[in-house]
């Protein structure tokens, strides 16, 4: 239950004991405010021990969460291995603008025109700026080569 929705309970709560007080005190039957006083509280009551036991299931699954974050956090990142395929594919298949891999256009290019045939690029002009986290270097994907430690 939300801020909003226990104001406009309480809004509305009071408005309908003000009403009743009114009517029932024209008719003398003030015994019947003190009925609907004690069903709101009850109603009240309600409320607050089902928020109270959502309150208590949200810290629960706060700390469960906290608890896998803490977990996966410890498992070490295994970087991804490929096959000598997989790397010949990337070598042969590497962007002649930007010497990288991506899944779209080349964006280190701003525009390209082509001669008649369509396979001929006349002109290439670049972005001074481009999203180079766009592009996957060979560089990137390989792991590291560890230099030999001399012995002197």
């Amino acid at each position: 239950m939300t801020v909003l929705d226990f104001v406009g309970l309480f809004l509305i709560v009071g408005l309908a004991a003000l009403w009743l007080l009114d009517h029932w005190s024209k008719q003398g039957r003030i015994e019947g405010l003190l009925e609907t006083v004690a069903s709101a509280h009850a109603l009240y009551s309600a409320e607050v021990g089902r928020s109270g036991e959502a309150a208590k299931r949200r810290d629960e699954y706060a700390l469960q969460v906290d608890e896998l974050t803490a977990h996966l956090a410890a498992v070490p990142e295994k970087p991804p291995v490929y096959t000598p395929e997989e790397i010949k594919n990337f070598e042969e298949n590497r962007c002649v603008h930007c010497g990288g891999s991506h899944a779209i256009a080349c964006p280190r290019i701003k525009s390209i025109r082509f001669r008649a045939d369509g396979a001929t690029p006349v002109s290439v002009e670049f972005w001074a700026d481009w999203p180079q986290d766009r592009v996957t270097y060979l560089e990137d994907i390989l792991p590291p080569v560890e230099e030999p430690v001399s012995g002197g």
